[in-house]
């Protein structure tokens, strides 16, 4: 909400003590979901974007599911319509999915199946999956060493095995 919102609409507190912010979001905001884009949100056709456009859109999505999983928070089944662009920003939307990690090797799954998503979406190259796993791993290092334990049943030598392990699976 730091960076996406105009005016605060309101807030909803549920019964398990969890509050939901309602906000208005900048006006000439972007999203790749139909049902959004309507008033001052367009709408992107993600086949419509240069390469460039989408290498720099993998980046600004893997720092935000970085910065997530960081909180302890995973973002189940990502996809494309959970993310929303603003001049300055990258917003993630729909947040229905958003879980907190019970264990950290969640955390890796998740963004792995995000990191594949979106690889298969033509929003990154098959060496970009590297860089991203190299990015993961030095911001959260913990939770990476824990997931490799679990697939492999050893401790790592290092977090550049980490890194290569994270990026072939």
């Amino acid at each position: 909400t730091k960076t996406c919102i105009e005016e605060i609409v309101g807030y909803i507190k549920t019964v398990l003590g969890n509050i939901y912010m309602i906000a208005k979001a900048v006006k000439g905001s972007w999203t790749f979901d139909n049902e959004l884009a309507k008033g001052e949100i367009k709408h992107i056709d993600h086949n419509k974007l240069t390469e460039q456009q989408k290498r720099r859109l993998f980046d600004l999505i893997i720092e935000g599911l970085v910065e997530l999983n960081a909180s302890k928070l995973l973002l189940k089944d990502f996809s494309l319509n959970n993310v929303m662009l603003t001049n300055k920003s990258l917003v993630f939307t729909d947040l229905r999915n958003l879980r907190a990690a019970r264990k950290k090797y969640s955390l890796v799954e998740e963004f792995r199946k995000s990191v594949r998503y979106l690889i298969a979406q033509g929003f990154g190259a098959k060496e970009d999956a590297y860089k991203a796993a190299a990015y993961y791993c030095a911001a959260l290092s913990e939770e990476c060493d824990s997931w490799y334990c679990e697939k492999t049943g050893s401790k790592p030598a290092d977090s550049y095995e980490v890194a290569l392990s994270l990026e072939r699976a």
